[in-house]
C-alpha cells in the first residue's frame, strides 16, 4: 500500500510538498457537495489539490479529484471535459475502469481562506521508501513555516537550518529514517519533534500528509 500523494504550494518560485497543517480552511470536498473516492492506494483521500502563495494570499491553483457521481463547478470553473447538463450521459472516456469519475481543475482566482499554519518542504534528502504515513520535515533540505489568517500570509519562518541540525542529530542516533506510522501529522507537532527531537506521546496526536512513494 501507498501513502497519501502530498498536496503542493507554490511559494516565491518554487514547488514545495505540503508537509504539515494546523488550521482550519484548506479545500475540503464536502463542503461542495463531493463524495470522493480512491482511484488507487497513492491517493486514499480521493483528491490532490495544488496551492499557490500570491501576493500575499492562498489560492487553490488547480485539483484533480475522483468521484463516482458527476462534479458540480467549483469557484465557478468547469471540470475538464465536463458538460454542463449533468443529466446527459457521459462518454465512455470519461470513466476509468473503477466507474470512477475523475475531475481536472485549474483556476484563475480560487482564494483559500485558511487561518492557521502550513509547514512546506522541498529538495527531498531522505533515503527509501514509506507505506504509510508521513516523512519527518527534517528529510527535507529547504522547509517553510507560514502562518494564515483568513488566507492572508501573516509570517513566514525559514526553518531550513533548523531541520538540518534535527537531520544531523537524527542520523547519530540512527533515527533518520524512522517512519511515522500513522495517518500523517500536524503542524506543531511535526514541528516540535524535528527541532527538539521528541517523539510524540501519542499516535493520536498525529494527523496529516505522507509523500505517496510506493513500499
Amino acid at each position: 500500500m501507498s501513502s497519501q500523494q502530498l498536496d503542493l504550494v507554490a511559494y516565491e518560485g518554487d514547488s514545495y510538498e505540503l508537509v504539515g497543517v494546523r488550521g482550519v480552511g484548506l479545500f475540503d470536498p464536502a463542503a461542495h457537495g463531493i463524495q470522493t473516492v480512491a482511484p488507487h492506494t497513492g491517493c486514499w483521500r480521493g483528491f490532490i489539490a495544488r496551492y499557490e502563495v500570491r501576493a500575499h494570499r492562498l489560492h487553490l491553483r488547480s485539483l484533480s479529484i475522483w468521484s463516482e457521481r458527476p462534479m458540480p463547478p467549483l469557484f465557478g470553473v468547469e471540470r475538464t471535459g465536463a458538460s454542463t447538463d449533468d443529466g446527459a450521459a457521459r462518454p465512455p472516456s470519461d470513466l476509468d475502469p473503477g466507474g470512477r469519475i475523475e475531475g481536472e481543475y485549474a483556476f484563475d482566482e480560487a482564494p483559500v481562506a485558511f487561518t492557521g499554519g502550513l509547514l512546506l518542504g522541498r529538495e527531498f534528502v531522505g533515503q527509501g521508501y514509506r507505506t504509510m504515513g508521513s516523512d519527518p520535515p527534517w528529510l527535507y533540505a529547504t522547509v517553510h513555516d507560514l502562518t494564515f489568517e483568513d488566507g492572508w500570509l501573516v509570517d513566514s519562518i525559514d526553518r531550513s537550518a533548523e531541520m538540518a541540525s534535527a537531520r544531523a542529530r537524527a542520523s547519530r542516533e540512527g533515527d533518520d529514517e524512522e517512519p511515522v506510522r500513522s495517518a500523517g501529522a500536524t503542524h506543531p507537532v511535526v514541528l516540535d519533534r524535528a527541532t527538539r527531537g521528541r517523539r510524540p506521546a501519542s499516535p493520536t496526536r498525529w494527523k496529516g500528509k505522507g509523500r505517496g512513494r510506493k513500499g
